[in-house]
């Protein structure tokens, strides 16, 4: 058998691109891992790196300040609903006993000219202005924990 030049120029070219193309695929794999390593090298820099760290301190400082402020806000809200709520319950009871004043007064005798119907309604006027006093106090409260909330 007779090796044919053509042939044999066919197959070497073959042969030739086949070594070409897997060089190249391993100089490629190469550089990949090469530059790969270079990476892990390299410190790439992040947000915290541009961020100015005395104004991010100070802006700090000042979101605690009024956090602090809120929660003191809310606990003396909460302490005021409950003084509000404890003058109801006073309110509701002496209205209470004072109806039942007023109605065995009736039975009894004339309310319009006795003193101590006076006094009981003065108190009762009293116990319900201490409610208002403190319902006024709890809107200052809320008044100001908005103020905050919108800083």
């Amino acid at each position: 058998m007779e090796l044919n030049s053509k042939k044999l120029e066919r197959t070497s070219r073959i042969v030739y691109y086949s070594i070409s193309i897997i060089l190249c695929l391993f100089l490629i794999l190469l550089s990949n891992k090469i530059i790969d390593d270079l990476d892990t090298i390299v410190v790439r820099p992040e947000v915290e790196n541009f961020e100015n760290k005395s104004v991010m301190a100070d802006l700090d400082k000042k979101i605690n300040l009024l956090t602090n402020e809120l929660e003191n806000l809310n606990t003396q809200k909460g302490t005021i609903e409950k003084t509000i709520s404890t003058a109801k319950e006073n309110y509701k009871n002496e209205k209470q006993s004072f109806e039942n004043w007023v109605q065995t007064r009736k039975t009894l005798g004339s309310p319009d000219k006795d003193q101590e119907v006076t006094d009981r309604a003065k108190k009762l006027d009293e116990c319900y202005k201490i409610e208002q006093d403190w319902r006024l106090q709890l809107n200052a409260k809320e008044i100001e924990t908005e103020k905050i909330g919108k800083k």
